[in-house]
């Protein structure tokens, strides 16, 4: 098993899965009107590693292809997240619950603009009502309408 390091948060890859292994699997979940823009979102995050000539190829775990864009799952779903947020940010909060997701920081190298969002669940600290989708801000926990 060959082990090498994330292009994005340079952690090391144990178990390579591909891009386009891990956006196969996420479009089974996503409803259909967002599978268009989440084809254009995976192609071009692959043309930008594509054009990496720095980094090798490792074979994916699952495909066995030969792929330039060494993504960890993690960071390709936080990208995933980021893209998705700007076309609908319900599916986007939900593909963040859906995943057992370790609570880390983002290293600078990022490919998109905008940082992750936490979200968590519990009371509202402007409100006081109950919301699966809490957001941190200003050191605050807030629901979706106290935001």
């Amino acid at each position: 098993m060959e082990i090498s390091i994330c292009n994005i948060c340079k952690e090391p890859i144990w178990s390579f899965i591909c891009t386009d292994c891990l956006k196969n699997d996420i479009k089974k979940w996503l409803p259909s009107h967002l599978s268009e823009k989440f084809e254009e979102f995976n192609a071009m995050l692959n043309f930008h590693f594509k054009s990496r000539t720095d980094e090798s190829s490792l074979p994916c775990i699952r495909c066995k292809q030969q792929k330039n864009a060494v993504i960890c799952p993690f960071c390709y779903i936080l990208e995933a997240y980021e893209s998705l947020s700007d076309v609908d940010k319900r599916t986007a909060k939900q593909l963040l619950l859906m995943i057992p997701f370790p609570r880390r920081t983002r290293k600078e190298n990022v490919i998109t603009q905008s940082e992750r969002e936490r979200f968590d669940e519990g009371i509202c600290e402007c409100c006081g009502e109950y919301s699966e989708f809490l957001k941190e801000v200003e050191g605050r926990w807030l629901c979706e309408r106290c935001e």
